[in-house]
């Protein structure tokens, strides 16, 4: 029997959902993986999307807390995008440009700008490459996603001014960029500053290849 068929309304899945949210509290981090695991299953199977959309929002919120291990918030990365590609929800495609939004947002923000990086490339990477060779009009293809994320937020703008205010901070703040390692400097206590540069780099050449900008 499937989870959407254990639980037989929305109260129901409404009441499981937060009796798991009120076990993470406290958790260790064995009982926090098997608390992602349950949570993704149930989003997985719910097709009107009401328990996906609060599993979805969870989620990220771990993911934003100070407290939350690197182990726990690649887990909860993976489960989220896990959701969003395999959601019984009849609305999935407009939840996963909802969320690409969102995660565009942060980077405008400049808040938690690796993880929302990572899950925006993650996301596009689960759309086929366009083919050279008489590509198909009806399906959406990773260039195609990419394109539209340029067409509405001008991404690849956003990622050069985030990569040069990063690097006004760092001279602003006093750091000598000789003096330090770069492999264990870090300005948010969880990645380092080389990974900070590299990694927005590597997204950029990844909106432009697969973007198909060149």
């Amino acid at each position: 029997m499937s989870l959407e068929c254990a639980l037989l309304d929305n109260s129901g899945q409404d009441h499981i959902f937060d009796s798991f949210q009120a076990c993470w509290e406290g958790a260790a981090a064995k009982q926090r993986e098997k608390l992602v695991e349950l949570l993704r299953r149930l989003a997985e199977e719910d097709r009107n999307g009401f328990i996906a959309d609060k599993v979805l929002n969870l989620f990220w919120t771990v993911a934003h807390s100070a407290d939350t291990s690197t182990e726990i918030l690649d887990l909860v990365l993976s489960a989220h995008l896990k959701i969003l590609d395999r959601s019984c929800s009849q609305n999935r495609e407009q939840e996963t440009i909802r969320w690409l939004d969102k995660f565009v947002e942060e980077l405008r923000a400049k808040q938690w700008v690796l993880p929302a990086m990572k899950q925006i490339r993650d996301i596009c990477s689960l759309y086929k490459e366009k083919s050279t060779d008489m590509p198909d009009e009806t399906v959406v293809y990773r260039s195609g996603v990419i394109n539209m994320l340029q067409q509405r937020h001008a991404l690849v703008v956003v990622i050069v001014d985030n990569l040069t205010q990063y690097m006004a901070g760092i001279r602003a703040s006093g750091h000598s960029l000789v003096s330090f390692d770069p492999n264990v400097f870090s300005t948010d206590g969880r990645d380092s500053h080389k990974a900070q540069v590299s990694e927005r780099l590597n997204f950029l050449l990844f909106l432009l290849r697969d973007g198909q900008f060149w």
